[in-house]
C-alpha cells in the first residue's frame, strides 16, 4: 500500500486490491487459529476481522472498498497496536519464566 495513498488511487488498482484483500484474510487466518489456541486474546474486533474473511472469501460480490479503504486507514494500525502489545507482554513472560 506503500504506493497508494488516496481512495481513488487505490480502487484503480485491481492489483493492489487483490492483494490487499488476500492479506486481510491471511491476518484473520491467523487471528483465527490464534484464538482457538488463546480464547481471551485482547483483540478488540476479533469477530469482525474474521467476519470480513468469510465475506472476502466466500462473498466476494460484497465487498465494499470503501470499507476496505475504512480498514486499511483505520482499523489495521489499532490492530498492530493490540498485537504489539501482545507481543511485547508474551515476551516479558518468556523473561521471567512465566510461560
Amino acid at each position: 500500500m506503500a504506493d497508494t495513498d488516496s481512495y481513488n488511487e487505490y480502487i484503480k488498482n485491481l492489483l493492489v486490491i487483490d492483494a490487499t484483500e488476500r492479506n486481510l484474510e491471511i491476518i484473520a487466518e491467523a487471528l483465527k487459529g490464534a484464538l482457538r489456541l488463546e480464547p481471551e486474546l485482547p483483540i478488540s474486533n476479533a469477530s469482525k476481522i474474521i467476519g470480513l474473511r468469510n465475506i472476502i472469501n466466500h462473498q466476494y460480490y460484497e465487498i465494499e472498498h470503501d470499507r476496505i479503504w475504512t480498514i486499511i486507514k483505520k482499523d489495521l494500525p489499532a490492530l498492530e497496536v493490540e498485537v504489539k502489545k501482545i507481543l511485547e507482554d508474551y515476551e516479558r513472560r518468556l523473561e521471567l519464566n512465566e510461560l
